[in-house]
């Protein structure tokens, strides 16, 4: 399983549509296609996500080639979903639901002493 198919998972649990990415699709083409699928509002997230986790997975590829350290998937996604979180934090709500459905809270919460 690779990090790609983990964070989408995640994001088909709040989106309607369910996204899959074909191992024969390009990944441009998967992209373009699951686009079309998703409603306005869903696009601002799906696209942020995409880009997200393709940030993290270049950053991960620079690490193994100049600092020669390597992360799991397990350690990638939650990387990723740390990511999600500070974007929410810093304002961009259109990723809210992707940190819910890592069960992540986007916001202060109040803790009982």
């Amino acid at each position: 399983m690779d990090i790609n198919y983990q964070i989408t998972t995640k994001y088909a649990t709040v989106a309607k549509p369910k996204l899959f990415h074909q191992l024969n699709t390009p990944f441009v083409d998967w992209w373009s296609a699951e686009h079309k699928r998703l409603t306005k509002p869903q696009r601002k997230c799906f696209h942020s996500m995409v880009i997200l986790t393709s940030w993290h997975l270049w950053k991960e590829r620079t690490r193994r080639t100049f600092d020669q350290r390597v992360h799991t998937i397990t350690d990638m996604v939650a990387l990723t979903s740390d990511e999600i979180v500070c974007w929410c934090q810093a304002g961009y709500h259109h990723l809210a639901p992707v940190a819910a459905a890592f069960g992540r809270s986007v916001g202060r919460e109040i803790v009982q002493v």
